[in-house]
C-alpha cells in the first residue's frame, strides 16, 4: 500500500537539489516552488484534515466551517467573498489558499537561506508539510505574519513607527487566526536589539527546556493554556479542543524522535557563530525548540507552535555558509545527514504503510480530477 505522490514528490525534489549546482540555481528553486503550489492546490477537497470543510464554507454549502458555535474570524470571511467573487470553484480556492500561504515562505527562503533547495526539503520532512494541508486559516495568518516581518525589516520608518505597524499586522493577522496575538508577541520580544544570547545560554535552554518537558509531560501545557485563557483575550479560545484532545491522548514517543531533534539543535549551536546564532530566525527556532521540548507531550504542539519551525528550515543552512573547522564541519554535516535520513525516512515510511484512519487524512494522495470517496 504505497502512497506514490508523496513518493515521487520526495525523489523528485531531492533530485533538484542534485543538480542545483550545475545548473541555473534561481530556475531550479523556481521550480521546486512551483511544483510544491501544485502539489498542495490540486489535490482533491478531502485530502487534509478540515480542508473539505472549508471548501464547503467557501462555497457557501455549509455556514461555518465546521462544528464549532463560535463565528469564524472577519478577515477568513473576507479573504472567502473576494476569492469567491474572482471564481467561484473549490479547486481554484485551493490554488489560491496555496499561493497566499506558500508564497512568503518562498520569500522568506529566497532572502535568508543559504541553500534553498535544501531549505524545500527540511519543510518537507517536518511537520510543517502537513501542516500547509490542515491549518488553512493558521497558515494564511502566518503569511501574514511573514509578509509584515519582511516589509517592517525593509522599510526606513523610525522605530516608533515601525512598531505601530507591526503591531497593525498582528491585529490583521488576529483577525485571521486568533493566537496570532501570542506568535506576534512573542516575535515582538525577538524582535528587540539588546536581547543577545551566546553559546553557553543557548545549550542550558534547550537542555533544561528538554528536562522540563519530560518530569512536567501534559502538565506544563495545561498550566500555560490555562494562564493564557484566563487572560480573556481570546487568543487561544479556538484551542480548547485540542487541549481536551491532548488530555485524553497518551501519545508515547520514540526515543529517537525526541533525540534526533535535540542533537541537530545542539550540533547547530556548537558549529554557528555569534552572528548567526543572535539573527532573528535563530532566535525563532530556539524559541521552536523550548516550546516543543516542554509541551512535546500534547500532540498538537507541532501545529500550535508552527510558525517557529519555519525558522529551522532556515537556520540549518547557516554554518554550511561558515568556514568550519574540520571537526566542526564533520560533526554538523554528520548531524544534519542523521537528522535528514530519519525523518525522511519517517515521511517515506509514512507514506507507504499510510493509516486510513488517521486524523489529519493525507493519505491516501488523491487529485482534484481523480474519483475519490464522497464519505472519506
Amino acid at each position: 500500500m504505497i502512497d506514490y505522490p508523496y513518493i515521487f514528490l520526495y525523489i523528485f525534489i531531492f533530485a533538484l537539489l542534485g543538480v542545483a549546482n550545475k545548473f541555473r540555481y534561481r530556475y531550479i528553486f523556481f521550480l521546486a516552488c512551483i511544483v510544491l503550489v501544485l502539489f498542495y492546490s490540486l489535490r482533491a477537497p478531502i485530502i487534509g484534515a478540515d480542508t473539505r470543510n472549508y471548501v464547503e464554507y467557501f462555497l457557501e454549502k455549509q455556514i461555518s466551517y465546521n462544528n464549532d458555535a463560535r463565528g469564524t474570524e472577519p478577515l477568513l470571511d473576507v479573504y472567502n467573498s473576494i476569492v469567491r467573487f474572482i471564481c467561484k470553484n473549490g479547486t481554484f480556492y485551493l490554488l489560491i489558499n496555496s499561493l497566499c500561504c506558500l508564497l512568503p515562505v518562498f520569500l522568506i527562503v529566497q532572502k535568508y537561506s543559504e541553500n534553498k533547495i535544501l531549505s524545500l526539503i527540511l519543510l518537507m520532512i517536518s511537520s510543517l508539510f502537513i501542516v500547509y494541508f490542515v491549518a488553512l486559516r493558521q497558515m494564511l495568518s502566518t503569511s501574514i505574519l511573514l509578509c509584515g516581518l519582511m516589509w517592517v525589516e525593509c522599510t526606513k520608518y523610525k522605530k516608533t513607527y515601525k512598531w505601530l505597524i507591526w503591531g497593525f499586522i498582528i491585529l490583521l493577522a488576529y483577525f485571521m487566526h486568533t493566537t496570532a496575538l501570542v506568535v506576534g508577541f512573542i516575535l515582538s520580544i525577538l524582535m528587540l536589539d539588546s536581547i543577545e544570547v551566546n553559546k553557553k545560554i543557548v545549550y542550558v535552554l534547550i537542555l533544561v527546556s528538554l528536562l522540563v518537558g519530560i518530569i512536567l509531560k501534559n502538565n506544563a501545557f495545561i498550566l500555560v493554556f490555562t494562564f493564557i485563557f484566563n487572560l480573556g483575550i481570546g487568543a487561544v479560545d479556538r484551542l480548547s479542543d485540542y487541549a481536551i484532545f491532548g488530555e485524553d491522548d497518551n501519545t508515547s514517543f520514540a526515543f529517537l524522535t525526541l533525540i534526533v531533534p535535540n542533537l541537530m539543535s545542539l550540533a547547530y549551536v556548537y558549529a554557528s557563530d555569534k552572528h548567526y546564532l543572535n539573527s532573528f530566525w535563530s532566535k525563532t527556532y530556539l524559541v521552536y525548540v523550548m516550546l516543543h521540548n516542554i509541551f512535546m507531550y500534547f500532540p498538537m504542539i507541532e501545529r500550535m507552535i508552527a510558525f517557529f519551525l519555519i525558522g529551522q528550515i532556515l537556520v540549518f543552512t547557516y554554518p554550511l555558509k561558515l568556514r568550519l573547522t574540520i571537526k566542526k564541519r564533520i560533526i554538523y554535516k554528520s548531524a544534519l545527514f542523521i537528522f535528514i535520513a530519519y525523518f525522511l525516512a519517517r515521511s517515506v515510511k509514512t507514506s507507504i504503510n499510510y493509516d486510513r484512519t488517521s486524523l489529519d487524512k493525507m493519505h491516501p494522495y488523491y487529485f482534484f480530477f481523480e474519483k475519490y470517496p464522497k464519505n472519506y
